[in-house]
């Protein structure tokens, strides 16, 4: 979850709602968001667009496909396939995400801010 952010951008309600056929040719087609576990067909802004992602976002994926033996559907679900509703972010932020943020100096460890990271990744690389 963390290479996605950081690495393609995306806004978690954008990550919860990726879907494997949605990573084409190297590249995440950004399509729907996920409010609270229900899926829309529509981004924040309403706009469809084409994420190049960095580099090693790519080999994480496919690790996680191997890992995970998901092909299809949802790139991060539930257990049961469904899509991740508000307590389960809120339960993988906390137990999973801030410690490790705090653990390497963030101060205010909010997932979210990964996403100017990207930006930021996007400007050194040129």
């Amino acid at each position: 979850m963390v290479a996605v952010l950081a690495y393609a951008g995306l806004r978690p309600q954008e990550l919860l709602a990726l879907r494997w056929d949605d990573v084409v040719d190297g590249a995440l087609r950004i399509r729907r968001k996920n409010v609270h576990g229900q899926l829309f067909p529509y981004t924040k802004t309403r706009q469809n667009r084409r994420v190049k992602p960095l580099a090693p976002l790519g080999a994480d994926l496919a690790e996680w496909a191997l890992a995970s033996g998901r092909r299809t559907g949802l790139v991060i679900p539930r257990a049961d396939g469904t899509p991740c509703t508000r307590w389960d972010w809120s339960n993988w932020r906390n137990r999973v995400y801030k410690p490790h943020a705090r653990a390497v100096g963030l101060p205010t460890p909010v997932p979210y801010d990964l996403r100017g990271s990207f930006v930021s990744l996007l400007a050194w690389e040129g």
